[in-house]
C-alpha cells in the first residue's frame, strides 16, 4: 500500500517539468525590422515556387529622395570636442563634425535607401553577369577624419564585397555587431591602412558599425538578396541598373529616422529611356 504514493510523485513530476517548461520565456523576442523586411514576394516563397521576372535588364530607374517640410538641423557633435583627438575630428569640417543622421541639402536627404521589389508570386531573375558585376563594385567605409563616409552602406548579400578603410592621419578602430550571421568584431585600422575586403550575409536588420575609440562615429550596413537598391548622395540622388523591362515594381524608400521601410509607389521600366520617381520623406 506505501508504494502508490511513491509512484503517484513519480507520475507527477514528469508532469511538473512539463508545466515549467510551458511557463518558461525565453526573453524579448528581437523585433523584425524595418529595412529590408520580408516582402510580399519573400512570403509567397513559403507556399510554392515564385517565377522569375521575365524582362530583359536593360532598364534603369532614377530619381531622388526630397524631404518634406521643414529642413532638420544638422547638429555639430558635441562630444568631439571633448575628446583627446579633437584638433584632428574638427579638421575635417563640413558633415564630418556633425550628426550624421540627417544630412540634407537644398532639401534632398543624403543616405536613403531605395529598393524595388517584384510583384507577388514573383522573384529577381539573377544572372552570374549581374553576380559578376556587383562582385567587382568598389564598396568602401571610410574614417577620413571623425565620421564613417557614407554614413549609410547598401550592399548585395554574399556577393558584394566592402572595403573598410582609414585615410586619417590617426588610428580608428572598427566594431561590427554583425550577431549569429555576420559576427561580432573589433579591430584597430592603423592610418592609411584597410581591413582585408569582406562580403556580409543577408539580414533583416541594420548591421551596426562603430569606432570604439571615437564613440560617436556610427554607420550602418543594409544588406539585400538582389542588387536593385541605391543609396541616395549628397544630392538626394540615386541610380538603379539593370532593372527587368515591362515589369512592374514596388518602391521601398528607407531612412535612418524610419522605423519600416515605406511603400513609395509602383514603377516600370523601358529599354532606352530612364524611368524617373522622384520620391518624398517625412520627418
Amino acid at each position: 500500500m506505501k508504494r502508490f504514493p511513491i509512484f503517484g510523485a513519480l507520475l507527477l513530476i514528469p508532469a511538473l517539468l512539463l508545466t515549467a517548461m510551458v511557463g518558461c520565456e525565453k526573453g524579448p523576442v528581437k523585433k523584425e525590422d524595418s529595412v529590408t523586411k520580408k516582402s510580399p514576394t519573400e512570403e509567397k516563397e513559403k507556399g510554392g515556387a515564385l517565377v522569375e521576372v521575365a524582362g530583359d535588364p536593360k532598364g534603369t530607374f532614377t530619381g531622388v529622395v526630397k524631404l518634406k517640410g521643414s529642413v532638420p538641423e544638422a547638429k555639430p557633435e558635441e562630444r568631439i570636442v571633448k575628446h583627446a583627438d579633437k584638433d584632428a575630428c574638427l579638421a575635417g569640417n563640413g558633415k564630418h563634425v556633425l550628426e550624421q543622421i540627417w544630412l540634407v541639402k537644398n532639401g534632398m536627404v543624403e543616405n536613403a535607401i531605395v529598393s524595388l521589389e517584384p510583384a507577388a508570386g514573383k522573384k529577381f531573375k539573377i544572372t552570374e553577369d549581374l553576380k559578376k558585376a556587383a562582385a567587382k563594385k568598389e564598396q568602401f567605409l571610410d574614417q577620413p577624419f571623425c565620421a564613417y563616409v557614407p554614413h549609410i552602406v547598401g550592399l548585395y548579400a554574399d556577393v558584394e564585397p566592402l572595403r573598410i578603410k582609414n585615410s586619417a592621419k590617426f588610428l580608428h578602430n572598427v566594431k561590427i555587431t554583425g550577431g549569429v550571421k555576420n559576427g561580432d568584431t573589433n579591430e584597430p585600422v592603423s592610418p592609411g591602412k584597410e581591413l582585408p575586403p569582406r562580403t556580409f550575409k543577408k539580414d533583416n536588420n541594420p548591421i551596426p558599425v562603430e569606432c570604439s575609440i571615437h564613440p560617436w562615429m556610427n554607420a550602418k550596413i543594409i544588406t539585400f538578396d538582389h542588387p536593385y537598391f541605391a543609396v541616395t548622395n549628397e544630392k538626394g540622388e540615386f541610380k538603379i541598373e539593370n532593372v527587368p523591362v515591362g515589369e512592374e515594381f514596388t518602391v521601398y524608400l528607407w531612412h535612418e529616422s524610419m522605423s519600416k521601410k515605406a511603400d513609395s509607389g509602383k514603377v516600370t521600366t523601358k529599354e532606352g529611356t530612364p524611368s524617373t520617381l522622384d520620391l518624398e520623406l517625412s520627418k
